[in-house]
């Protein structure tokens, strides 16, 4: 990195910025050359380092016009060529224009056409498409010496080099940004469908015709428009520019002038430009860079200036956008300098607190959760709050002081248009930040965007909470499996109804005779089972003996110290979160609420009741139950009001006995067939000391300091009470004469390990204890106990069937199939991020060991795709499964 920072040109830091200034910089140079030596030496060195750069697959002398300084001072000298020694004729500029026409097309026909035959896809189709393909830039550059002679372009004569540059590079951009489009958008099946015969040839000429065509068409434009009238004057000016008149212009005088007038206007977006920077800075812990930016920890101040500097300037751009929109809003300088500071400072102080409770930043799916801020800021140190109050009405003091001190002098009507009409411009650039191909995606590239959809938490340290936050309002549920279809699904849809028809033959009950719950136990995990610590006492005694007389085991969590909307999200509808797309991280804010179709295992069952000693509010359950279609939600403030309500010590979370008791007067009131989905919260985070006598004590390395420990013994005397309230409930639930099965799963553990690596010990963090407890009523009429020592949530209800020994739907006959056949399927857990890696899967085997995919067997592919094809269907597809008695 330091090389870089003090050799930027030898380093290839800024290439196609470097490439021009050498460029202008051996301008004279170069005029003596070409005037002491013929062009002919020039042109032959010129194609054949293209020729070579082609032949040989790689960009051998960094030409390429995106990445290359070599390339950007080729192109440049280029144009210094044709003005010393003439453009082509138009006659010889159309053949030369034919020619690389019919090369490109014939390179691109055969690779086609090979690739289609060899990978039976487009994947080396685009072998050729790249800045510096000879054929291509023959075409273009042919094509702008036609434009430049029929347009009389006398403006191109003085500074050649630099235009021609720009209408290169453009050409070659369009060319291929065109040509990729119709690929990926159009041409792919098509092609792979007339992969096998030179019949088709047809299909790859169109295919390479097509993009060369659009390609000059761009360029056509791109002539016409630099040379149109409205650019004259820039022009005159550029054509006068040279290094020395521009170094005579800045004087003091004049400096100090710009300076004065533009003060007030100078000092805001430094300022902005400062927060822009500093906001990425403090997202690296200890002001220290990761190896996400360098090779190894270096001082983040330092990192991120020289090697983050076009997403610095990102940042700077949405900064300044929002404080332009609020000047030509209210057209009070300091209102708008003061609340623009003060957002600043919000977004970054919010961000910071989430990072350090659940390692990732805010994301928009929770600052929809309006209802629920309440209840979010329950969770904060009351310090913080207090502090933000009073600089709330320290800065509204400023404010009047300043505008009362200090007179700036309004802005124009049509000003504050421009800056509002402006501003919104650029706020909606992010919608389509995630649309590939897009003019807003191409931007961010440039700009060095890393999204990092996979690992939020990494996001927001290269990128800033503030584009970190943009990237994540654009986005999509699922990638179009392959083969998706009415045909498709129709034919699994008919395989599972076979293959429900044969599980069902050793089944011998009815899900309506029986009464199934769903408890979802806070945080709850062994502290045990995490490396390098040690406590002194068992902290679940009572779960131990559960587990051991019923079916039982670890559930691999896709959360580290949150994460219990996606859990939940999995166990009602038997869906993996692995299969959404990256940038839909909790489907129960972003999906649900506007979904068209939302089955879940509630729709097996007559009366379904959703119990949840807490707000409603939290990831939107009060809309997604309704969607779910439960008949009745219990929550904090419900019409149907929590009773029995109970706190152990200084805790403010209902305990775990009230969440048993309601769901113990549920199953009074309900003597038939029911579904309960309760989700308690007594060992939700923080983890504060609330009781009173705690005998825990942990030891190790596990934990980085003193108040971490603390935590961990806090924690360990919660889940000691979780231990003896679960008892109590098997106990009673033993009692009662009719069918019933409990489904107990911890969804996270606590985000209270800071002193491993997710890294190195990632499986162990990632989880959870489960057990499925059927009571003595239902184990004597034919429930069992099974053996599924590794699971995951989106299996739970096909266990679930299994051990109650029920008949299925041929949704749930393919659930039963990937339960049996295939390995836990979760998101990474290299990471302790909350709500991150849908993309990044991994498999677990019942060892607990990982499973990479290339070791899957074929019917495991099969039995996975099948999955993935329906989660699809149902989710982000056309419901084709909707209305043929596939679910239930």
């Amino acid at each position: 990195m330091i090389y870089d920072v003090f050799l930027p040109i030898l380093r290839d830091v800024f290439p196609a910025l470097l490439g021009l200034l050498i460029g202008m910089c051996l301008n004279s140079l170069i005029e003596k050359l070409f005037s002491a030596y013929t062009g002919q030496i020039f042109k032959n060195i010129y194609w054949i380092v293209l020729i070579s750069s082609a032949l040989f697959s790689h960009d051998l002398f960094s030409l390429n016009y995106e990445t290359g300084v070599w390339g950007a001072l080729l192109f440049f000298e280029t144009g210094n060529y044709l003005r010393h020694y003439g453009v082509p004729t138009i006659k010889k500029s159309v053949i030369y224009f034919c020619l690389g026409f019919l090369g490109e097309i014939i390179l691109n026909c055969s690779m086609s056409y090979i690739s289609a035959i060899v990978h039976l896809n487009l994947s080396s189709s685009l072998r050729f498409v790249n800045g510096v393909n000879p054929f291509m830039i023959i075409a273009i550059i042919a094509l702008f010496s036609i434009i430049m002679q029929l347009s009389h372009a006398k403006v191109f004569s003085d500074r050649q080099g630099l235009l021609n540059l720009y209408l290169l590079a453009s050409g070659l951009f369009g060319y291929e940004m065109t040509y990729r489009w119709i690929t990926e958008k159009y041409l792919q099946n098509v092609i792979t469908k007339h992969a096998t015969s030179l019949q088709n040839w047809k299909w790859y000429l169109l295919y390479a015709a097509i993009g060369l065509t659009l390609s000059c068409f761009v360029a056509l434009i791109e002539v016409l428009t630099v040379n149109a009238p409205i650019f004259n004057r820039p022009q005159r000016y550029f054509k006068q520019l040279t290094f020395s008149s521009f170094l005579k212009e800045l004087t003091l005088a004049k400096f100090k002038k710009v300076f004065k007038t533009h003060f007030w206007g100078i000092l805001t977006f430094v300022s902005l430009y400062f927060v822009s920077y500093f906001s990425i800075v403090i997202m690296n812990p200890h002001f220290t860079t990761t190896t996400w930016i360098v090779l190894k920890p270096t001082s983040a101040w330092i990192a991120i200036f020289f090697l983050r500097q076009p997403i610095v300037l990102l940042n700077f751009v949405f900064f300044s956008a929002f404080y332009l929109l609020i000047r030509g809003l209210t057209n009070n300088f300091w209102f708008s300098y003061i609340i623009t500071f003060a957002v600043s400072v919000l977004i970054i102080v919010a961000t910071l607190i989430k990072m350090s409770l659940r390692n990732e930043p805010i994301l928009p799916s929770e600052v929809v959760m309006v209802s629920g801020y309440a209840d979010i800021l329950k969770m904060v140190d009351p310090i913080v709050l207090i502090s933000a109050i009073v600089g709330i009405i320290v800065l509204i003091a400023l404010c009047v002081l300043l505008n009362k001190a200090v007179r700036i002098k309004k802005i124009s009507m049509l000003r504050r248009l421009f800056y509002v009409l402006g501003s919104i411009v650029i706020f909606s650039t992010p919608l389509q930040f995630n649309h590939l191909g897009s003019v807003p995606n191409q931007i961010s590239k440039t700009v060095q965007n890393a999204p990092s959809f996979y690992a939020q938490s990494v996001g927001v340290m290269l990128n800033g909470p503030v584009v970190q936050f943009l990237n994540n309002l654009d986005f999509k549920v699922m990638d179009k499996p392959s083969n998706y279809s009415k045909t498709t699904i129709d034919k699994i849809v008919h395989k599972y109804q076979k293959r429900a028809i044969v599980i069902n033959k050793s089944r011998t009950s009815k899900l309506n005779q029986q009464t199934l719950i769903f408890n979802l136990s806070e945080s709850f995990s062994d502290p045990r089972r995490v490396p390098h610590m040690t406590i002194n006492e068992n902290p679940m005694p009572n779960i131990d003996t559960i587990k051991e007389r019923t079916t039982s085991g670890l559930m691999m969590s896709s959360g580290y110290g949150g994460g219990t909307a996606n859990m939940e999200y999995q166990t009602l509808t038997g869906l993996s979160i692995t299969n959404f797309s990256p940038t839909l991280p909790i489907p129960y804010t972003q999906l649900v609420p506007n979904a068209e179709y939302a089955p879940a295992i509630t729709n097996l069952f007559s009366d379904s009741t959703g119990i949840h000693p807490y707000s409603g509010d939290m990831y939107d359950r009060i809309a997604d139950y309704k969607k779910f279609k439960f008949n009745n939600f219990f929550y904090l403030g419900s019409k149907d009001k929590i009773d029995d309500q109970h706190y152990i010590g200084k805790n403010p979370y209902l305990s775990d006995e009230t969440a048993y008791e309601n769901t113990l007067q549920q199953l009074s009131r309900q003597k038939n067939s029911q579904f309960i989905n309760l989700i308690t919260m007594q060992n939700h985070m923080p983890f504060n000391n609330y009781y009173e006598h705690n005998q825990f004590k942990v030891s190790g390395t596990a934990f980085a300091d003193k108040t971490t420990q603390e935590k961990i013994e806090n924690y360990s005397k919660g889940i000691s009470y979780t231990d003896s309230q679960v008892k109590d409930f098997i106990t009673k639930i033993d009692r009662i004469q009719r069918p019933i099965t409990v489904v107990w799963y911890g969804d996270h553990l606590p985000g209270i390990y800071n002193g491993l690596s997710a890294n190195t010990y990632g499986q162990q963090l990632h989880q959870t204890d489960y057990f499925v407890y059927s009571n003595n009523f239902a184990r004597s009429h034919g429930a069992k106990r099974l053996s599924y020592p590794i699971t995951a949530p989106y299996e739970f209800p096909a266990l679930a069937m299994e051990q109650m020994n029920v008949k299925v739907s041929p949704f749930y006959a393919l659930e039963t199939d990937l339960l049996h056949d295939t390995p836990a399927m979760s998101l990474s857990a290299k990471t302790f991020s909350t709500n991150t890696d849908n993309a990044a899967g991994q498999f677990t085997g019942s060892n607990g060991h990982i499973i990479p995919t290339s070791q899957l067997t074929h019917r495991q592919r099969i039995l996975l795709h099948d999955f993935e094809l329906i989660q699809y269907d149902i989710t982000a597809g056309k419901h084709y499964v909707r209305n043929q008695n596939f679910m239930k």
